[in-house]
């Protein structure tokens, strides 16, 4: 008799452990999915769009690097728009980046969240704004 609840026991125990960790499976996968609506919704945001034109402008010439940093060391309200646009960009991505490392959201959700054209305009603009 003393065996059948020995055997009950460790039957019980077992299966605990595998709901534990389903469960935490379970809670995993739900804060990574989380983790990626939040950071799609931040870059679906009205003020990220219009950051992201600006820097669009940057590369593409219509407002030269040259010119940003004439009206930047003048005060114009023009270079601060511009300037807040490559900090918003780059708080974006250094977060993303700062989480990936570490391993806080996966590799795969950066990835799907970099193939937008933001990331190249990241790469391209804020780093060459940075450099004067």
């Amino acid at each position: 008799m003393e065996d059948i609840w020995n055997i009950t026991a460790l039957v019980v125990s077992v299966l605990s452990v595998l709901l534990s960790l389903y469960a935490l499976r379970q809670a995993t996968t739900k804060n990574t999915s989380d983790m990626y609506l939040f950071f799609i919704s931040q870059y679906a945001k009205e003020d990220m769009k219009l950051a992201l034109r600006k820097l669009k402008d940057i590369k593409r010439g219509v407002y030269r690097l040259e010119q940003w940093e004439s009206d930047m060391k003048n005060n114009l309200p023009k270079a601060f728009e511009y300037d807040e646009a490559r900090r918003l960009v780059k708080y974006f991505y250094d977060t993303l980046a700062y989480m990936k490392l570490e391993k806080l959201i996966e590799a795969r959700f950066v990835r799907l969240i970099c193939l937008k054209k933001g990331a190249w305009l990241y790469l391209d603009t804020v780093e060459a704004m940075e450099k004067f």
